[in-house]
């Protein structure tokens, strides 16, 4: 203990380092794309979203999010959006094979 005593005494304690926060700009643009994909994917389930728009944006704030990770969140909810469109589509394909089925084979039973 004495040694880190000394070495702070002497000042060559290493120093923090530097946190750049993201933009205003670039922040206000990630809780747009943010809102968007929660609506998208269904995620309110309440009457007042815009309250829990408004406790995310505390959260991150607190986080004071730079730009590197601005752009990793970004990346997550863009795919997170392109994972959940490729699906639908997969599922409307399965069915139109279905309804295809049907019209070919009307012994195979509707759901």
């Amino acid at each position: 203990m004495s040694y880190e005593l000394s070495m702070a005494a002497q000042g060559d304690v290493p120093a923090p380092p530097e946190i750049r926060p993201a933009p205003h700009e670039q922040v206000e643009g990630y809780f747009g794309h943010l809102e968007k994909v929660l609506i998208e994917i269904g995620f309110f389930t309440t009457q007042n979203p815009a309250r829990l728009m408004q406790r995310l944006r505390r959260l991150y704030a607190r986080a004071r999010l730079e730009t590197e990770e601005v752009n990793i969140l970004r990346g997550i909810l863009s795919t997170t959006t392109s994972t959940m469109r490729a699906s639908n589509r997969a599922t409307s394909k399965r069915i139109q094979m279905f309804q295809n089925i049907q019209n070919i084979r009307p012994d195979v039973q509707k759901y």
